[in-house]
């Protein structure tokens, strides 16, 4: 019995919490490519269950800050909510640098596939999110445009000349729900997901700001973090029931005032 499971490690790589999982078509002079998936305890594989595909914040490649949000974000998450959350692993420090056939889109869109071949995924939620540089590739990077997302949480991005405001890439991803969360003490960077939610919501987007109090530009907590991800999916009409009187009266009581009017005037 011993010697079965330890095959099953081995043949089906990604299973183990944490486990680093190479992707060497994605390999790089400078770096490799790699991948962490963090798993809801008792997940049941054969039961299509919504996915996250995170991009993390600027760091050097051989810190993997995959890992380094597994610890800190969604190994708790996960906890929680019953989701996959998948991390990849960026081969330069900050994201979009890659260039050529194996740049950040393709390479993102391979892991995904990979995934979707060995778990059951939802294929209406299937969701993107990114911290940082990862917010900022978010915002331009033309994922949303493939199709097959369902919205996007971006947390703690840069300011608004890197968030394809002036270049118009973040307006070709419009019809796509967007969730923007930065710190109310993050004083350099916050102006940017500001600027992004109003262009988006001008433009006739479907997209929610949240000023966190007291954060700087770090991760929110994880409460934090399940609130945006389910309000998300909200934007994105994944919930089927909307209590405008419970959602304003909540979100009155953790200070995020845009989300408690916006659904307040619906009452």
């Amino acid at each position: 019995m011993r010697a079965a499971s330890l095959i099953l490690v081995l043949v089906v790589p990604g299973h183990l919490p944490g486990q680093d999982v190479p992707v060497p078509a994605f390999d790089t002079e400078k770096a490799r490519g790699s991948y962490v998936l963090a798993v809801p305890p008792g997940h049941d594989a054969e039961k299509p269950t919504p996915l996250i595909l995170d991009f993390h914040g600027a760091i050097h490649p051989s810190r993997k800050g995959a890992n380094v949000t597994y610890q800190a974000v969604w190994s708790k998450f996960v906890k929680q909510e019953p989701v996959l959350v998948l991390g990849l692993n960026s081969r330069t420090r900050a994201w979009n640098s890659t260039k050529g056939d194996k740049n950040d889109t393709t390479y993102a869109r391979h892991v995904l596939d990979a995934i979707r071949a060995k778990f059951r995924i939802d294929g209406d939620e299937t969701y993107l999110a990114g911290f940082s540089s990862g917010s900022d590739f978010l915002c331009k990077g033309g994922l949303q445009q493939t199709g097959k997302f369902a919205g996007s949480l971006v947390v703690c991005p840069g300011p608004a000349h890197v968030l394809g405001i002036r270049g118009k890439e973040l307006l070709r991803a419009k019809d796509h729900p967007f969730y923007f969360v930065t710190g109310e003490k993050d004083y350099i960077r916050k102006s940017g997901a500001w600027q992004a939610y109003l262009t988006l919501t001008k433009a006739g987007g479907r997209a929610m700001y949240r000023e966190v109090p007291d954060l700087g530009h770090s991760f929110p907590s994880i409460e934090e973090y399940r609130r945006c991800f389910g309000y998300l999916r909200v934007l994105a009409g994944r919930t089927r029931s909307i209590d405008d009187l419970a959602i304003a009266k909540a979100a009155f009581g953790r200070e995020d005032y845009l989300l408690a009017s916006t659904h307040a005037k619906k009452v």
